[in-house]
């Protein structure tokens, strides 16, 4: 009991040096329970003390000489791989200030590309989802990119704004001008495609699809028909020079000649051969004399005692010079008349009323003898020529005593000759 009192009684004075003063200076000035001498890394605000909670304020709020650390109020980063100031929602880290390749705003809905982002403003004729809503309006009927309210002309996925124009005869790129700045050439519609254009199409511009440099197209709906075509036995003026069938008169059916006169005109260079003339194919002879000849008969056989001779030419056509072209054989006349010359050759011609040819028509032929009458032709070996005016009379060959109904029984032999005309 009386240890117990004087416990009771018992007080504790100041140590050595303490005043007892309960006024001096305390070592947590801002009362949060944590002395500056201690870890208080700021003893003037409260809410900055070990183990307070960080913020985002620029300040060592839990005195672990870190700032910002582990923050209770952090901000979203946004990846922003394209840089246009908005990143990827699904690419995210927290922070308190933006650092780089982040942003502070999300739902790009294309990081990859800067023009497409919830900023951008889309426009009505929009293709994509640019400002990243999940809408868009544009329509693109034929595929190239460009919605149908830019393109000039949308079933065209070669015509839009962004094409290049071309020499066409189209707005390639919709400037609302055809083949701008390509050429100042005269060009000429070409519908068949053959190279050559319709003459009265004529224009300045450039020669594109469906239009040619060269005019001069004759039927330009046909494309065998131009200058550059060869021409053919067809009834057409295939190579357009104003002829038809021109230089081919004589090679078919469709394009007859009247002659072999005809034909060589036609064609200076072509060669002997049968050709199509009015009256069927026909041989003609274009080599001797300027050619043009037309064969009539064709290894006639003339015999000396023979009183008339076969009707030839009797197509009937018009003829100023004859040829008989010697075959084979020997033809023998007697001669038997005042100066005889003995045996002698002595074709003749009998034409339409006009008389003998190969000699003067007046004189009487049977009492005159071969030489008489032989200036009115030329003999070239046997090959026997004659002129006279140009008619369509048919005639015949024989001996001349035998077409003047002179007597022939003193002639002897026979030939066989070639028979052309021409005239």
């Amino acid at each position: 009991m009386l240890l117990s009192l004087l416990f009771a009684c018992t007080t504790i004075g100041p140590k050595d040096g303490d005043s007892g003063d309960d006024t001096a200076p305390s070592d947590d000035a801002d009362g949060d329970g944590y002395l500056a001498s201690v870890d208080d890394c700021d003893d003037a605000d409260a809410e900055v003390h070990p183990g307070a909670e960080e913020y985002c304020d620029g300040i060592d709020n839990d005195c672990n000489d870190q700032l910002d650390d582990s923050v209770v109020d952090p901000i979203t980063l946004y990846r922003d791989v394209d840089d246009d100031e908005y990143g990827d929602d699904a690419h995210t880290v927290p922070g308190c200030t933006v650092i780089e390749g982040y942003t502070t705003q999300g739902g790009d809905c294309d990081d990859q590309n800067p023009v497409i982002n919830p900023g951008i403003d889309e426009s009505e004729c929009a293709l994509s989802d640019f400002d990243c809503d999940g809408l868009f309006n544009g329509v693109d009927g034929d595929g190239d990119g460009v919605a149908s309210c830019e393109d000039c002309n949308d079933a065209d996925a070669t015509v839009s704004p962004s094409e290049r124009e071309v020499c066409n005869g189209v707005d390639d790129d919709c400037d609302s001008e055809i083949d701008e700045g390509l050429g100042t050439e005269t060009t000429f519609v070409d519908a068949d495609n053959d190279g050559y254009g319709d003459s009265s199409t004529a224009a300045t511009g450039c020669a594109g699809e469906g239009y040619s440099s060269e005019g001069g197209d004759c039927n330009d709906a046909d494309g065998t028909v131009s200058p550059a075509a060869v021409e053919q036995c067809d009834g057409l003026d295939n190579d357009c020079d104003f002829v038809i069938d021109d230089g081919v008169v004589g090679t078919g059916e469709t394009c007859p000649a009247e002659d072999c006169a005809a034909v060589i005109l036609d064609n200076p260079t072509a060669p002997s051969g049968e050709f199509y003339l009015n009256m069927g194919f026909t041989y003609c002879e274009m080599s001797t004399s300027g050619g043009g000849w037309t064969r009539v008969a064709n290894d006639h056989a003339i015999d000396a005692a023979t009183t008339s001779g076969t009707q030839l030419n009797d197509g009937f056509l018009r003829w100023s010079e004859l040829w008989i072209a010697y075959g084979a054989g020997n033809l023998s006349a007697g001669c038997a008349y005042p100066d005889d010359t003995g045996s002698c050759v002595a074709l003749a011609t009998q034409i339409g009323g006009e008389g003998l040819g190969l000699m003067s028509p007046s004189i009487d032929v049977c009492g005159q003898a071969y030489t008489d009458y032989s200036s009115a032709y030329t003999v070239s070996g046997f090959d026997i020529f004659m002129s006279r005016a140009e008619a369509s009379d048919p005639f015949e060959l024989a001996t001349a005593e035998a077409l003047a109904g002179c007597n022939t029984s003193d002639n002897t032999g026979s030939v066989t000759v070639d028979v052309y005309i021409r005239r």
